[in-house]
């Protein structure tokens, strides 16, 4: 792969950031192009202290920086906490109907709303033809995209597409870059950290040890959304 034509065919490149270890990987493994790219994070407001570490550390080896925020803590109080299971009457329509009290969303519309959405809109208008990302084959059953396509005058690269999770993890070591301590005990990585949803990425088990506090919130609030689940499975 020739990272020179890459980036010479496109007016301006841009590289998601969210702190986690495949976007950092992206980062130091394209250092040396650094001065081509605007590394791109968004802050939702809910970030912690840890992941702001190691951006503070990935910011020393990226020379343009652009940061994206938005309140997920705001949206939630609209639109509910989110969760994998979403009963119907949690939903807007079901809760103006009676069905329900509590305020429900669905994992995928939280963190589009809150992430994907605002980062995708703020690069189409800042003119970004080139997206990198750190998305690799093995994140999930069946990828949207895969390294090279285009979505309109919009080019993706995906340098880290075939790896795993451990070459990714052993890389990081190898050049030094900093590695979020969410992975000393989980797979995956840290978006918010009082998020309700994910609940096979077992975060709450990482905010047990790290932040008792949120873990004592999050596990509150899953009780709760438990609760509405099960009036709607007494039905089933």
């Amino acid at each position: 792969m020739s990272y020179d034509a890459i980036f010479a065919r496109h007016r301006k490149a841009a590289l998601h950031l969210s702190g986690g270890k495949d976007s950092v990987a992206t980062l130091y493994l394209l250092r040396d192009y650094a001065d081509r790219f605007t590394v791109y994070h968004l802050d939702t407001g809910d970030e912690p202290p840890e992941t702001k570490a190691v951006l503070a550390k990935c910011r020393q080896i990226a020379p343009h920086w652009v940061e994206v925020q938005t309140d997920v803590r705001k949206w939630v109080s609209l639109n509910g906490f989110p969760s994998d299971v979403v009963p119907t009457g949690s939903t807007p329509l079901g809760r103006m109907l009676g069905f329900g009290k509590l305020p429900i969303s669905d994992r995928f519309n939280c963190c589009w709303s809150n992430i994907m959405w605002p980062m995708q809109e703020r690069m189409q208008k800042d003119g970004v033809t080139l997206i990198i990302r750190g998305q690799k084959l093995v994140d999930m059953p069946k990828v949207p995209l895969k390294s090279g396509a285009k979505v309109g005058d919009i080019e993706v690269l995906y340098p880290l597409e075939a790896w795993s999770d451990q070459e990714v993890l052993a890389y990081l070591r190898e050049v030094g870059a900093p590695i979020h301590p969410v992975y000393e005990i989980l797979k995956e990585g840290v978006g918010c950290m009082h998020c309700t949803a994910w609940w096979d990425y077992r975060l709450v088990d990482w905010l047990e040890r790290a932040h008792p506090q949120a873990h004592a919130f999050v596990v509150g609030k899953k009780k709760e959304i438990e609760e509405a689940i099960a009036e709607q499975l007494v039905h089933a």
